[in-house]
């Protein structure tokens, strides 16, 4: 992992510090650049992330249903071969958003391993 440093405006910094354990995922969301459907679910989950969860929270935090029959759905049309073009950009960025989520719920699983060590 690469440490950096940042100028950034007296306030920013503040948001930032609040963001605690999940700022470069925040981050990452953020810059992900998303066009599809994804789009809306990383607004949410930045929006999680940034009142600061514990570790706990972010463990039990899923998507909202909607997105996650969205998915099986894209799921379930690539599973018999009629996905369009689209839906195979749609399923690109579902695989990008789960790859950090899937990070960002192990790095909430370090945590609270190291609270109970």
């Amino acid at each position: 992992m690469v440490e950096m440093t940042l100028q950034v405006s007296d306030a920013l910094a503040t948001r930032i510090q609040n963001f605690g354990a999940w700022s470069a995922t925040i981050l990452e969301l953020s810059l992900a650049g998303f066009k599809t459907s994804v789009k809306d679910v990383s607004a949410e989950t930045v929006e999680f992330l940034s009142a600061n969860p514990s570790p706990t929270e972010v463990m039990n935090y899923f998507i909202p249903d909607a997105a996650q029959k969205r998915l099986d759905d894209l799921l379930d049309l690539n599973s018999a071969g009629e996905t369009t073009a689209a839906d195979k950009a749609e399923l690109e960025e579902w695989s990008k958003f789960l790859h950090v989520t899937t990070l960002l719920k192990a790095h909430a699983g370090k945590l609270l391993k190291s609270k109970v060590s």
